[in-house]
């Protein structure tokens, strides 16, 4: 969590459960030392802004990692397009962007759809973070399917054509187990594209996020 998403957080609980509100001062500190890590093409990347050329890779004392000396804008923490889509769009939208006015999340929710299964669902092979293209695993995925079905929620999908959703949101539902969780299936965290992990409440947390969501904007929807 950066550091003005925690501010905006707190100035939204009762301040008898968090104290006092932080001062305009500190907030405006917040935004300077987000905005310090911008790249000179206006990117973020993971950690730090981009200091040096990429040539200096060929210098990479590490066995284990690659591209590690120079950081990157582009993200690895997950696998891996469904992933930075889904948020890609969430920012977008964030910053005023619709469907509508916006070229980006068009191409955006094409790519999406171009990608999902016969069965409703998404699912991505990890080899996409080295190869840096989206690889099919072949079956479903219930996490990439929920950062799919997220990504399209948010641009607007549901009032654009439900179809893909609803058919994802059912895909989602057969997948959940008699427990109320979800299938743990191939990883799905990554990192510096070698590194590959799971993250265990990745396969319970964005399912009920996208089902949750979805189920709110056919409401609204109908309303």
């Amino acid at each position: 969590m950066t550091r003005p998403s925690a501010i905006l957080l707190l100035s939204k609980i009762p301040s008898n459960q968090v104290g006092d509100s932080i001062k305009e001062e500190r907030s405006f500190d917040a935004v300077d030392c987000l905005l310090s890590f911008v790249n000179k093409d206006g990117t973020l990347s993971s950690a730090e802004s981009k200091r040096t050329t990429p040539w200096v890779e060929f210098i990479n004392p590490s066995e284990s990692f690659r591209n590690i000396i120079v950081d990157y804008p582009y993200g690895s923490w997950a696998i891996c397009f469904t992933y930075a889509t889904f948020f890609a769009i969430k920012g977008l939208v964030a910053a005023g962007r619709t469907y509508q006015n916006s070229s980006s999340i068009r191409k955006a929710c094409n790519f999406l759809l171009s990608k999902q299964l016969t069965t409703g669902g998404w699912g991505e092979n990890y080899i996409c973070c080295q190869v840096e293209e989206y690889v099919d695993s072949g079956r479903p995925h219930a996490v990439n399917t929920a950062w799919a079905m997220l990504g399209l929620i948010y641009a607007g999908h549901v009032e654009i054509d439900p179809i893909p959703l609803h058919r994802a949101a059912m895909e989602l539902i057969n997948m959940q187990l008699d427990t109320g969780e979800f299938p743990q299936q191939e990883i799905v965290g990554s990192f510096n594209s070698s590194l590959f992990f799971n993250y265990p409440n990745y396969r319970n947390l964005f399912q009920i996020w996208a089902l949750g969501e979805f189920r709110h904007r056919l409401l609204a929807k109908k309303g």
